[in-house]
């Protein structure tokens, strides 16, 4: 088969990464000048290294993260909520590790034989007929290719082939950045308020991710004293952190948005990771799903070779598993935003169960039946 990989991020290079392992050419190629190097940290729960150990990289990625034994959850007054022990769901699955973004990027291009990304290369105009998709691109050269998969973000313009619906808006600003881990912060660590969400975790030796965010409303700008601000009351050690940030603090801010599932009708296009199916961060999956889709579809594909199979089966294989992330994502972003009464009785009470109840069902093998 001839396979064209549209987009450079998380999703596409580890689906570049499993086709290889397959034996499978392809071409990737990527709009920006160089590798994404958004996003800060990344926390990666037991299923995301478990894929990245069916793709051969979890040794490679170990040197650059830390290993996270514990997630924890205090109130916005700094009260512990909650805590759990990663390894009770995720013993069998893999590791729980956080690292910077642009580590796991980097690990996974530099695992890809040819490193040939096209970089700033677009595709100009596609058609997709029953037995190819005829691509043209921004360079003036025209391929066919048996399929493409879209691995182009939530923002994806190849979604457009499969449905007009845009992402939808969570109403939720949420804030990233890279900082020195001044109070030796060892464990996930969140802090909850009303409408504000403030979260910690330590990555490499001495640095700490941080993402906060806010619903929109409350959001002012993407600056320092801004995040200071709406921070500025939550206690503990990641709101302390927080209130003595330097103004010089590289920070990335965006509006959160969710795509609901979009399964591909068209029998040489693919859609996969954010492009397919982007949901809120509440579930932390957005890696997992993005790699667990590569080494599902690079399986199919290659036990496969139709074109007009892949798409229904990877359907088939992904559907039941993305609908449970985006669903627990929705109803931990609902129990968050409720009022700090309702939310810290919920989580005190019923914290544990509420994890293992959500997470459970993903720690079980991608070969096993969902649920």
């Amino acid at each position: 088969m001839r396979v064209l990989i549209v987009g450079a991020g998380i999703a596409g290079l580890a689906t570049a990464r499993a086709l290889q392992l397959k034996r499978i050419s392809f071409d990737i190629i990527e709009t920006r000048p160089e590798l994404p190097k958004g996003g800060a940290g990344i926390f990666l729960l037991g299923n995301a290294t478990r894929a990245l150990s069916e793709l051969g990289l979890l040794e490679r990625i170990t040197p650059f993260a830390s290993q996270i034994l514990q997630q924890r959850i205090f109130s916005q007054g700094g009260w512990l909520l909650n805590e759990v022990s990663t390894r009770d769901v995720w013993g069998e699955s893999g590791p729980c590790l956080a690292l910077a973004r642009k580590d796991l990027v980097n690990v996974l291009y530099q695992s890809l034989e040819s490193k040939s990304v096209g970089f700033d290369r677009r595709i100009e105009d596609v058609t997709f007929s029953d037995s190819h998709a005829a691509v043209r691109f921004s360079d003036g050269n025209s391929l066919n290719y048996d399929l493409v998969i879209a691995a182009d973000g939530t923002g994806s313009a190849l979604r457009r082939f499969i449905t007009q619906s845009r992402p939808v808006s969570l109403d939720i600003v949420c804030w990233r950045l890279v900082t020195e881990n001044t109070r030796d912060i060892k464990a996930w660590t969140a802090a909850l308020g009303r409408s504000r969400t403030l979260l910690g975790i330590p990555i490499g030796p001495s640095g700490l991710y941080i993402y906060g965010d806010c619903r929109a409303h409350l959001f002012t700008d993407d600056s320092v004293f801004a995040m200071k601000a709406i921070f500025v009351d939550f206690k503990g050690p990641v709101g302390s952190i927080v209130r003595d940030l330097p103004q010089t603090t590289s920070i990335e801010s965006m509006l959160l948005k969710e795509v609901p599932a979009t399964w591909s009708n068209l029998p040489n296009l693919v859609l996969i990771g954010d492009a397919a199916h982007a949901s809120s961060p509440s579930m932390a999956q957005g890696a997992g799903m993005a790699l667990e889709d590569a080494v599902v579809l690079a399986d199919i594909i290659a036990s496969r070779p139709y074109s007009q199979v892949i798409a229904r089966r990877f359907q088939e294989r992904r559907a039941q598993r993305i609908a449970w992330v985006q669903q627990q994502a929705r109803r931990r972003d609902s129990l968050r935003n409720a009022s700090s009464l309702v939310r810290n009785a919920v989580i005190r009470t019923f914290g544990t169960k509420l994890y293992k109840n959500a997470y459970s069902p993903l720690a079980l093998p991608l070969v096993e039946p969902f649920g």
